[in-house]
């Protein structure tokens, strides 16, 4: 049985989050060839026993220890590579030790990049140039994205071939309201739409709320961090005080968040890229009716058959003339797309494909940016040739041509 080391899994309270949901599916359905070790800091693994999160019991959880972030992962990184066959890594902070690794070690290291590891909006040069992406890719052996997008951005800045695994969706429950519930949320009583706010979604949070604005008789229930932004901030202002609106922050545990979406009457997607896709595709597993942001990527994902709107105009026709025999049409053919594509035991195989051809072949072929060539052709070559052949200067300036 080989032994994958998992780092990377951050706070739990960090709900919907794409690597940790990735890292529990792989441990729940994966088969018997692989023993995955999930690496934790001393704080996060006494919480998840806390909040009996009981998937972690069937990995073999490590306890790292109490280190600052950076210096937590580093430590871990190291550890497991001397007793592991894989290490799977979420983020960047290990990056500037992947080209070591190449040249001593023959372990392979498969690195998961999302939207967070690109959306940092604050980064020195030094940290762009050693530890954002150029590193990272250029040296692991397997890079794995579940945005389309991110993909065509590893294709075009570095010439890599980046695998795409879509995000499974279908672990979220429903979950009924009880009379505890309805106390501490009254909106659950009402017929409501469900929408997010994200600072890449602003202008079209406020096209929604507009047209709820002049509806009295429709409610929205909208979740936001409206205290970290000066247009969050003047939306709360501004939309506050209207009695079928509710602003809520964001919730600290998954159950609250399942709760106000499977309650909801139906889902309104205000994002029109795909940095947001996983909220769209967890309302469609949700069996949750869909007005999104009319786009290229959400028409891809709902495959054309959701309703969708560009201004307030559009909403408010949508709100007067929906009916039930609409909705459930809409809900209906939403939920056949999630489970036809975005099912975790469908996608799962996916990933163990990869580490199986990483470690159980022990031979990959990767494909490399010819870097001496102006047309940044691709060049496909064995792992197995990355070991040195030429001096130790050699090989470091190399690495940064």
């Amino acid at each position: 049985m080989k032994k994958i080391a998992i780092i990377g899994f951050s706070d739990i309270k960090e709900v919907s989050n794409e690597f940790n949901n990735v890292c529990e599916q792989l441990i729940k359905h994966s088969n018997a060839k692989f023993l995955f070790y999930l690496y934790l800091s001393s704080s996060l693994f006494i919480e998840c026993i806390t909040r009996k999160i009981y998937w972690i019991t069937s990995s073999k959880v490590v306890k790292a220890v109490k280190l600052p972030s950076t210096g937590k992962n580093v430590f871990t990184f190291v550890f497991a590579l001397f007793n592991m066959d894989l290490l799977f890594i979420k983020g960047t902070t290990c990056a500037l030790l992947f080209p070591l690794i190449r040249l001593i070690s023959s372990k392979k290291i498969v690195f998961h990049i999302d939207h967070s590891d690109l959306n940092v909006n604050v980064r020195s040069k030094l940290t762009k140039f050693f530890l954002i992406e150029k590193i990272a890719f250029r040296y692991c052996h397997a890079i794995v994205t579940c945005s389309d997008s991110i993909k065509e951005y590893i294709a075009v800045n570095y010439g890599l071939n980046a695998e795409l695994i879509e995000q499974g969706v279908n672990q979220i429950e429903r979950i009924e309201s009880t009379f505890a519930d309805h106390k501490q949320y009254p909106f659950l009583r009402y017929m409501y739409a469900f929408c997010y706010f994200e600072e890449d979604n602003k202008k079209y949070t406020e096209v929604v709320l507009n047209a709820f604005k002049q509806t009295k008789h429709k409610y929205v229930v909208v979740i936001g961090d409206w205290n970290n932004s000066d247009y969050g901030f003047y939306l709360k202002n501004k939309f506050a005080g209207y009695s079928n609106i509710f602003m809520l922050h964001p919730f600290g545990n998954q159950r609250e968040l399942n709760l106000v979406r499977s309650n909801a009457m139906w889902y309104i997607h205000s994002s029109a890229t795909d940095n947001n896709s996983i909220e769209l595709l967890e309302a469609m597993s949700l069996k949750l009716p869909v007005l999104a942001v009319e786009s290229l990527n959400n028409k891809y994902l709902t495959e054309g058959k959701a309703a969708y709107f560009k201004n307030s105009a559009d909403v408010n026709c949508y709100l007067d003339s929906m009916n039930i025999e609409k909705l459930r049409n809409n809900a209906l053919a939403l939920n056949d797309i999630a489970l036809n594509r975005f099912d975790w035991l469908q996608l799962v195989p996916k990933y163990e494909k990869i580490l199986e051809e990483l470690i159980l072949l022990n031979r990959t072929k990767v494909l490399l940016p010819s870097w001496r060539n102006t047309e940044n052709a691709f060049v496909s070559f064995d792992t197995n040739d990355l070991k040195p052949r030429s001096s130790f200067l050699k090989t470091i300036l190399n690495f940064f041509l």
